[in-house]
């Protein structure tokens, strides 16, 4: 199990005991701090998000300021399923679209009879 604690300016996110899963947290972004001997992360709902998928994490070891951030990123998962409901999936691309792309996209997918 890996140990998540919230710097004192809470705008990092320090983790230990977490070798097996070094290479994911580096694709989330995380950095290895030698004095400290921990990964670090930006302590944002999308960093938690992220280590939820990876790792299983103790809540009830958590404190309240890290909790936020984990509610935080619960409601964001939640907004991101609720957003692909409504307007479906459109072109592969790095970045989230903006609602009225997508419409546009699907529009023009149903014109040209490309769906």
């Amino acid at each position: 199990m890996i140990t998540v604690k919230l710097s004192r300016d809470k705008k990092k996110l320090g983790i230990d005991n977490c070798f097996d899963i070094k290479d994911e947290l580096m694709l989330l972004g995380a950095k290895w701090s030698k004095p400290h001997k921990l990964w670090l992360l930006p302590a944002t709902p999308l960093a938690v998000s992220g280590l939820m998928e990876l790792a299983e994490l103790d809540v009830n070891k958590m404190e309240d300021d890290l909790l936020q951030l984990v509610s935080s990123s619960l409601r964001v998962k939640e907004a991101r399923a609720q957003k692909l409901e409504v307007f479906g999936d459109g072109p592969e691309s790095k970045t989230v679209a903006w609602g009225h792309q997508i419409k546009a996209y699907n529009f023009i997918m149903k014109v040209w009879g490309l769906e």
